[in-house]
């Protein structure tokens, strides 16, 4: 289920992209930026929803901390700015998506790691196995 919320998030930014693009007077975009600096953001945000869609959980840990870390600097930074009504409501609701759902899926567990951590096989903060006589 979580590759299709990934996939529509992504079918949200790319029309979003498309139409700032193509037809910036377009009614359909009067809710959102135009500019080219919002266009780039976009973009950059339909890569990180690329490689989430891409890519199968158990992901490389450097690729989870990189989105995990644009998820974050993206929420916090919409959410202070839209705050701050320098935002367009369409680019909020856009970014705020891609922070939540970014932020969800590289925070999943896999199922293996799940039952490890909670049979006491493996330590839940380090990911090392556990010694019987200091647990």
């Amino acid at each position: 289920m979580h590759k299709s919320v990934l996939f529509l998030s992504f079918i949200g930014v790319s029309l979003l992209f498309i139409t700032g693009l193509l037809w910036p007077d377009n009614p359909a975009v009067w809710l959102a930026s135009t500019s080219h600096q919002f266009a780039a953001v976009r973009l950059v945000l339909m890569g990180a929803f690329g490689m989430l869609l891409v890519t199968a959980p158990p992901r490389s840990i450097i690729l989870r901390q990189g989105i995990g870390l644009l998820a974050l600097v993206t929420g916090l930074w919409t959410l202070g700015v839209t705050y701050d009504n320098s935002m367009k409501f369409l680019d909020s609701l856009a970014l705020l998506e891609f922070s939540v759902c970014a932020g969800i899926d590289v925070l999943e567990q896999t199922g293996e790691e799940f039952l490890q951590t909670v049979s006491g096989k493996k330590d839940a903060i380090t990911g090392s196995k556990r010694n019987k006589a200091t647990a």
